[in-house]
């Protein structure tokens, strides 16, 4: 894992012509901006487009800051070539730059940081400092390989109360503010985590659903199930239930063997030894969530706005409802069918038709997968900052 090997700067003496530092440009579904820099009008200030220097650069390439959505990043990083050899029937070798992998690794963890679609759009330069070559700075042709892949804008709502005041109500990424200092902290200390690499692949997975989100719901919800279970696994891997949970988990096989006479002692002693091989999946998936999640999950979403009418799972039945949508998942991938509709809610002031033919008002609705977005990442990105250090506000200021 390349992005590993870059962020601990491992660079063994090589030439320098096999140095390469390269430039991708990045599309973000919102606005950030750096929010270190103390500036009246942060819309007027070029500091406040730098949002990160070191380990690599992400710079606000929109032009003005504030005017331009997608917002375009360019990200700029150097990276050294490596030699990976394979062995079959006849030895092969193979040398390049792993500057696409990388980037898309840094992509996905900035989608986690910043709860932002970010996507790749273009690698637009490679600068070789050695190159025997007469131009060492090289443009990239990208026009027939161009990705603008983004959240599509949102129209606002106003309404117009009897008293004569009008309410506005904006369904777009809100403005964001990053730390460029508490940034940089969190991906230097990434790669020292014993889970590192989970948390890379639970990041790619966030980041594809996110861009999944709007189109595909249900996909979007396995992946956001995926991502957690990822970590999950990784973190809890020498999980094991206590006896009693065992014995109560595999009841059906304790109460077989009384009914062959066996003693309460050895029944119990057999029904923890059917749970042998059991990867306690969903028991970890359950564990994780409900360790990591914080208290601004119960706060107003700033990202995903539903109708305050609307009933989301609460503090008290969160346990009941991470239940619910492994459950849900696990129906959806095994029998081929979908979750329910009201997971396919996002945001705004309107809801699906098939969501509202469905509602019950005498229960909760399903978790819509926005609800469940904000549980992944408040997760994820939580454990993330206190297993490096990094206090609680590491991306927002």
């Amino acid at each position: 894992m390349y992005i590993l090997e870059f962020l601990k700067g491992q660079r063994p003496e090589q030439p320098s012509s096999e140095v390469m530092t390269c430039e991708y440009r990045l599309l973000c579904s919102g606005e950030i901006y750096n929010g270190d820099v103390e500036t009246f009008d942060y819309r007027k200030s070029t500091a406040s487009r730098l949002i990160l220097t070191s380990p690599f650069t992400v710079f606000v390439a929109s032009n003005p800051l504030y005017d331009n959505y997608p917002q375009e990043l360019a990200l700029r990083f150097t990276t050294q070539m490596v030699t990976e050899e394979r062995e079959s029937t006849y030895k092969t070798i193979y040398s390049y730059y792993p500057d696409e992998e990388i980037a898309k690794d840094i992509t996905a963890l900035l989608c986690l940081f910043f709860r932002r679609l970010i996507t790749i759009c273009a690698k637009v330069r490679e600068i070789h400092p050695n190159h025997p070559e007469a131009i060492q700075d090289w443009p990239i042709d990208f026009v027939n390989s161009l990705k603008a892949i983004s959240w599509k804008r949102h129209p606002a709502t106003s309404t117009l109360f009897p008293n004569g005041t009008i309410q506005v109500i904006d369904y777009n990424p809100p403005l964001k503010a990053v730390s460029p200092k508490k940034l940089k902290e969190l991906f230097l200390a990434l790669p020292n985590l014993p889970c590192a690499e989970s948390i890379i692949h639970s990041a790619r997975l966030y980041a594809l659903a996110l861009e999944r989100i709007y189109q595909d719901t249900d996909i979007a919800y396995q992946l956001l199930i995926s991502s957690v279970e990822t970590i999950a696994n990784s973190v809890h891997k020498l999980y094991t239930p206590t006896e009693a949970d065992m014995i109560e988990f595999k009841r059906n096989v304790a109460n077989a063997a009384l009914e062959y006479n066996l003693t309460k002692e050895k029944s119990e002693r057999l029904a923890v030894e059917a749970c042998k091989g059991t990867s306690w999946a969903k028991r970890k998936f359950s564990k994780f969530l409900l360790e990591n999640v914080s208290d601004t999950l119960w706060t107003a979403d700033d990202l995903f706005k539903l109708p305050k009418q609307f009933p989301l799972p609460n503090k008290d039945d969160f346990e009941v409802a991470i239940s619910e949508i492994y459950e849900a998942r696990s129906k959806a991938l095994h029998s081929g069918g979908s979750f329910p509709a009201s997971a396919s809610i996002v945001t705004g002031p309107m809801l699906p038709t098939k969501t509202l033919f469905e509602f019950d008002i005498t229960k909760r609705p399903f978790p819509p997968v926005s609800w469940f977005e904000r549980v992944v990442n408040t997760a994820i990105q939580g454990f993330v900052e206190r297993a490096t250090g990094a206090n609680e506000n590491s991306v927002k200021k």
